[in-house]
C-alpha cells in the first residue's frame, strides 16, 4: 500500500517549529525533501508511521492533527478534489468522494450510511477489510482520523459556503478530546460512539444534499471522474493491475456485489473491455466474485455465527441449496458444519 506524500508533507513546518531536524529524518527514511514534492511520491506504511510518531513526539498539543487537517483543501485532492468542487450537488460531490476515497488514503475506507434524517459519512479502517495489510499503531490511527475529519468539515465549507447546521461527528470514546479541543468543528457535535473501535463519522442533514455547489461545472465534473476512474481501475497503479484492484473494491462492496456490467459501467469501460483487461492477467470477473463470496460467507458463518439461510440470501443465492453446493466444494465441509466450534477430542485434559 502507498500513502500519497503531498498530505504529509504539512508535518514537516511541525518538526522544524520544535527545532527538530526534519532533513534528518527524511534522510532516515531514504527521502528528500524535493522528492517528497514530487507530484507522484508516495510513502510505505512504515514511514508514515515513523514520520507522525516524530511529529507526535515533538509537539505535544492535542489538537495538531486537527489543526493540519484544516490546512486541506478540496484541491489538495488533485483530480478527484477537482471532481468533488465542479459537482452539481453537495450529495453528488459527496458520492464521488466515497466512490473514489481509495485514490486519497489506503488508511481509510469511506461508506455512506442513511440514519433518519441524516446522512453518515463513516470511515473505517482498511486493515478491517483488507486483510490487515496496513499496520499502524493506534495513535497514528487517531492522528489520521482527527486530520481526515478537520479537513472534510473545511472542505464542506468551502463547497457550500457554511457548514450546514445540525452536523454531528461520532468518534470512539477513547479517541475523544476534551470539548475545547474541538473548537475548529464547531457548531458540528462531537459525541462519543459506544461501539466504534477504530471507525468514526460525520453525520449532515440529509435536506443540504440538494444544494447547489458554487463552483458547479457538468463538463469539468464530468471530465475529471473519468480521469478518476481511470486511476482507480489500476491503469496508474504501482502496485498492481485491474485484477487487484477489483479485489480490493469488491472487499469494501455493499451487498449486493455488483454484476460484471454494473462495474463496468461505474468505471466507464464496457463490459467487454473489462473482460479483456481481467483475462490479459489471467483473471476473469466470476472468479473474483465467487472468492469475495465464500470469503465473506466464511466471515459470517465463523466469526457471526449466522444462519445458512440468511447468508446464501445476503450473498444473492436465490435457493440456499446452490450456496451449501458452492460453499462445500470450496471449503470441504458443509456450511453447517463450517459454523459449529470444533468438538474437544476424547483424550484432552
Amino acid at each position: 500500500m502507498h500513502f500519497p506524500a503531498r498530505y504529509y508533507q504539512l508535518l514537516l513546518p511541525v518538526l522544524n517549529r520544535s527545532g527538530r531536524d526534519s532533513a534528518e529524518l527524511l534522510q532516515r527514511l531514504a527521502l528528500t525533501r524535493s522528492a517528497l514534492e514530487e507530484p507522484g511520491c508516495s510513502l510505505q506504511a512504515t514511514q508514515v508511521q515513523v514520520l507522525v510518531d516524530a511529529v507526535l513526539a515533538s509537539d505535544p498539543d492535542p489538537t495538531l492533527a486537527l489543526q493540519l487537517g484544516r490546512q486541506i483543501k478540496p484541491s489538495s485532492h488533485q483530480m478527484l478534489g477537482l471532481a468533488m468542487l465542479s459537482a452539481a450537488t453537495l450529495g453528488q460531490s459527496l458520492q464521488l468522494a466515497e466512490r473514489y476515497w481509495s485514490l486519497l488514503t489506503p488508511v481509510f475506507g469511506l461508506r455512506s450510511r442513511t440514519r433518519g434524517r441524516s446522512l453518515g459519512l463513516c470511515w473505517f479502517p482498511r486493515t478491517e477489510s483488507s486483510g490487515d495489510r496496513i499496520a499502524l499503531s493506534d495513535a497514528v490511527l487517531r492522528f489520521h482520523a482527527e486530520a481526515l475529519l478537520a479537513g472534510m468539515y473545511e472542505e464542506l465549507r468551502f463547497l457550500l459556503g457554511e457548514v450546514p447546521t445540525g452536523c454531528r461527528i461520532e468518534l470512539p470514546k477513547r479517541w475523544l478530546r476534551a470539548r475545547a479541543d474541538y473548537r475548529w468543528l464547531r457548531p458540528a457535535a462531537v459525541v462519543a460512539d459506544p461501539d466504534a473501535q477504530r471507525s468514526f463519522s460525520l453525520w449532515l442533514p440529509q435536506r443540504c444534499l440538494s444544494q447547489t455547489l458554487l463552483l458547479a461545472d457538468a463538463a469539468a465534473c464530468r471530465d475529471a471522474e473519468q480521469h478518476c476512474a481511470r486511476l482507480l481501475a489500476g491503469q496508474h497503479h504501482p502496485e498492481g493491475g485491474m485484477a487487484e484492484w477489483i479485489r480490493q473494491w469488491l472487499q469494501q462492496a455493499e451487498l449486493p456485489l455488483p454484476s460484471l456490467p454494473q462495474l463496468a459501467a461505474a468505471l466507464h469501460l464496457s463490459a467487454r473491455t473489462l473482460q479483456r483487461r481481467l483475462a490479459e492477467e489471467g483473471q476473469c470477473y466470476r472468479q473474483l466474485l465467487d472468492d469475495e463470496r465464500h470469503r465473506r460467507a466464511c466471515h459470517a458463518l465463523r466469526e457471526r455465527g449466522d444462519p445458512v439461510t440468511s447468508v446464501a440470501l445476503a450473498l444473492g443465492y436465490s435457493d440456499p441449496a446452490n450456496f451449501s453446493r458452492a460453499f462445500s466444494r470450496r471449503a470441504g465441509v458443509r456450511p453447517s458444519a463450517f459454523r459449529r466450534p470444533p468438538v474437544p477430542t476424547a483424550d484432552a485434559d
